[in-house]
C-alpha cells in the first residue's frame, strides 16, 4: 500500500521484539507486548489507504527506545487516552510529554521525530492515523487545492510549530472515543462503513476543538462564570482588548484569579487566546471578503501589517498573500 507507513513501523515493534503477531481477523490484527518489555495487546485496523487505528488495551512498558522509520509524511496522528497514561520523552530537544486519561496528543509527522522514548502504565486507548492524500481521495480535483489549504492551516493553528501538543479532549469527544474504542461491528459493509465515519467525526472534531472550552468541569460554577465573561468581553473587544489589570478591574477580580482560571478553562493565556482569535477572524476576512492585507491586518487589531504576515505564518505555515491567493 502507497500509504503504509505505519505498517513499517508495526514490522520494526515486532522486529525489535517488542510486540507479537497473534491473530487477525475482520476487527484487525491482534498483538500481544512481548514480556520482556511490558505488557498489555494491541490491534491495527487499516479502514482505508492513509486512514489507520490503533488499540492499546492494559499497556505497561518502561523506556521503550523507538527509531521512526517513516520519513516525513503528510500524515495526522491523534492518540486519545480512555484510561491509564503515557509518556513520551524526546532527545532533542530533552522534553517529556504525558497523555493521561481523557487526553488527546497529536503529532503531526512531517515534524519528524527520529526517535523517542516511550513509557506507560495501564494505558488504554487508541490513535488515529490520517494522510492528507486519504482526504483529497474524496474530492473531486477541482477541490484539492483548497484542502491544502485548509489542511495546512488547521495543522499549523493547532500545533503552533510544537513537536507534540497535549490536549484535554471535550466531554463530547471522549464520549464518541469510548464508542470508537469497542471498535466496528463486522456483521455488515454498511456497519463498518458507519464505523469508518465515526472515526472521520473523531478526527473533525478534535481539529475543532481547539476553540473549545476544554476543562469546564474543572472550575467551580463562580470561576467558570468569570472566564466565560473574560471570553465574551475579548471576543467584543479583539481590535483593542484591555491589559489583564483593566480586564481584572472590569470583571471585579485580580489579575492572579483571573489568569489561573484562564488557563484552566481554555489551556492558553489571555493573551494567546487573543491572538488565536485575531488569527481566526482573519483567516475568515482573507476568505470571504476582498479587503487588502494591510486592512485586514487594521481590523483585527494589527497595527504594523508585517507583523500581522509574520504572525499569520508562524501559525498556518503560509502568508497571508499566499493564503489570500489560493483562496481564488
Amino acid at each position: 500500500m502507497k500509504h503504509d507507513l505505519i505498517g513499517r513501523h508495526y514490522e520494526r515493534m515486532i522486529q525489535e521484539h517488542y510486540l507479537i503477531p497473534v491473530s487477525c481477523d475482520g476487527t484487525g490484527i491482534h498483538y500481544r507486548v512481548s514480556r520482556k518489555y511490558g505488557e498489555g495487546t494491541a490491534r491495527r485496523l487499516m479502514l482505508g489507504e492513509g486512514l489507520d487505528i490503533n488499540y492499546w488495551h492494559g499497556f505497561s512498558a518502561s523506556c521503550l527506545e523507538l527509531n521512526n522509520v517513516c520519513l516525513q509524511p503528510d500524515m495526522l496522528e491523534i492518540s486519545c487516552c480512555l484510561e491509564g497514561s503515557m509518556q513520551v520523552g524526546l532527545y532533542e530537544p530533552n522534553e517529556q510529554y504525558e497523555l493521561a486519561a481523557g487526553q488527546m496528543m497529536f503529532y503531526y509527522h512531517k515534524n519528524f521525530l527520529p526517535s523517542y522514548r516511550l513509557s506507560a502504565w495501564e494505558y488504554t486507548g487508541f490513535s488515529v492515523h490520517v494522510h492528507h492524500d486519504y482526504l483529497a481521495g474524496w474530492l473531486a480535483p477541482g477541490c484539492v487545492g483548497q484542502l491544502d489549504d485548509e489542511w495546512r492551516c488547521n495543522i499549523g493553528l493547532l500545533m503552533r510549530q510544537q513537536r507534540l501538543l497535549v490536549r484535554n479532549a471535550p466531554l463530547a469527544l471522549l464520549r464518541l472515543a469510548g464508542e470508537i474504542q469497542s471498535g466496528p461491528p463486522v456483521s455488515h459493509v454498511a456497519a463498518f462503513l458507519a464505523f469508518q465515519a465515526k472515526v472521520m467525526d473523531f478526527v473533525s472534531g478534535s481539529l475543532q476543538a481547539r476553540e473549545e472550552k476544554v476543562d469546564d468541569g474543572a472550575l467551580p460554577p463562580r470561576d467558570l462564570d468569570l472566564v466565560n465573561r473574560a471570553r465574551q468581553y475579548l471576543q467584543e473587544h479583539l481590535y483593542q482588548p484591555p491589559s489583564i489589570a483593566e480586564l481584572a478591574r472590569i470583571l471585579h477580580t485580580n489579575s492572579g484569579t483571573l489568569k489561573r482560571n484562564f488557563k484552566r478553562a481554555y489551556q492558553t493565556t489571555i493573551y494567546g487566546y487573543v491572538k488565536q482569535q485575531r488569527l481566526e477572524k482573519s483567516l475568515n476576512l482573507l476568505k470571504h471578503t476582498d479587503l487588502s492585507i494591510a486592512d485586514i491586518a487594521s481590523e483585527v487589531g494589527y497595527a504594523n501589517p508585517s507583523k500581522y504576515a509574520t504572525a499569520f505564518k508562524l501559525h498556518t505555515g503560509m502568508t497571508p498573500s499566499e493564503y489570500k491567493k489560493n483562496r481564488g
